[in-house]
């Protein structure tokens, strides 16, 4: 074996190893934090709307786009708001379902809603709903699996130069199980 194999080696172990440490040192926050709770203990809207929010179905049309972008845009009634959130960002998983089967370039108008809204969604990070801090991390993590690389890259580099990351770290200490779980797959994953 030569000498740059071994180093290669070395370096993908360290990169384990201090992987490893990091999601220990997580896992061990977590851990120690207050008690957890699930999402379900901690709805500020409605449990029977949240619920039906959680069923709802979407159809890749121009049209719920502008419907559910619009009940997110209206922030005076956080009912049609977690809607809109919720229908955008069940939008952005059919888009990428539908990139990953084409394998085409997504078209100019997704990449533009995507990087439009992922300030919005790092800001929703910092909401004091725990259920708008959830859907605002499934937002980010649907439109991040993009199978497309140069889409992928273009909308990792916004939620980082948005601050995203640093707010997406600090929600290892949420005390909402689901968050954690997001937050926790989200750094094991990038």
């Amino acid at each position: 074996m030569n000498d740059n194999n071994k180093y290669d080696k070395e370096t993908k172990e360290d990169k384990e190893i201090n992987n490893k440490i990091s999601l220990e040192a997580i896992d061990k926050k977590m851990n120690t934090s207050k008690r957890s709770k699930s999402i379900k203990e901690a709805l500020k809207i409605n449990s029977e709307f949240y619920e039906q929010c959680s069923e709802l179905n979407v159809i890749l049309r121009p049209e719920d786009y502008t419907l559910y972008l619009n009940k997110f845009r209206d922030t005076s009634n956080i009912e049609d708001h977690y809607l809109g959130l919720v229908g955008l960002s069940k939008l952005s998983l059919l888009y990428n379902n539908y990139l990953s089967f084409n394998y085409n370039k997504p078209p100019i108008h997704i990449k533009y809603f995507a990087a439009a809204l992922v300030l919005d969604f790092v800001k929703l990070l910092e909401s004091n709903y725990e259920e708008i801090k959830l859907e605002a991390l499934i937002c980010l993590e649907n439109i991040t699996c993009c199978v497309y690389k140069e889409f992928y890259k273009f909308i990792i580099n916004s939620i980082f130069t948005r601050g995203g990351i640093p707010k997406i770290i600090n929600l290892v200490d949420s005390e909402i199980t689901e968050i954690q779980t997001k937050v926790k797959i989200k750094i094991n994953i990038k």
